[in-house]
């Protein structure tokens, strides 16, 4: 049987090390999981489009992202989850947009001005090491 600490050495000839560090913490969370980039981006341009719309339902927006990815790739071409994970995908890409809420809430959050250029974190994200 293998003790919890071999792993990390056995990585150590291969990744250098890196290998020693305990790569759970370097893992980033993607808030879309393992969903098609293409459903995603989809799925984003429609909730912007519903901006300055009239207040839909997530079954609209549902069927129009499926009408959106068959025109654009073809029927069947992007794997799109059943009701209920496309329903929690939706969810997780709307926090803070109130798309599914108030309209003069949503279109007063988009009118909004862009955050301030912090010049200090772009030059520190700019310099670091690859």
């Amino acid at each position: 049987m293998r003790s919890a600490s071999s792993a990390p050495r056995e990585r150590r000839p291969a990744q250098g090390l890196w290998g020693l560090v305990d790569q759970r913490a370097t893992k980033t969370n993607d808030i879309a999981g393992r969903a098609d980039p293409r459903l995603v981006a989809a799925i984003r341009a429609e909730l912007d489009a519903q901006t300055h719309a009239s207040t839909g339902t997530r079954e609209r927006l549902m069927r129009r992202v499926v009408a959106a990815l068959t025109a654009e790739h073809g029927e069947g071409a992007v794997p799109v989850p059943g009701r209920s994970a496309f329903y929690e995908l939706i969810a997780a890409l709307s926090v803070g947009r109130h798309s599914f809420g108030s309209a003069t809430t949503r279109r007063s959050l988009a009118n909004r001005p862009g955050a301030p250029l912090d010049c200090r974190r772009t030059q520190r994200l700019r310099d670091r090491p690859k």
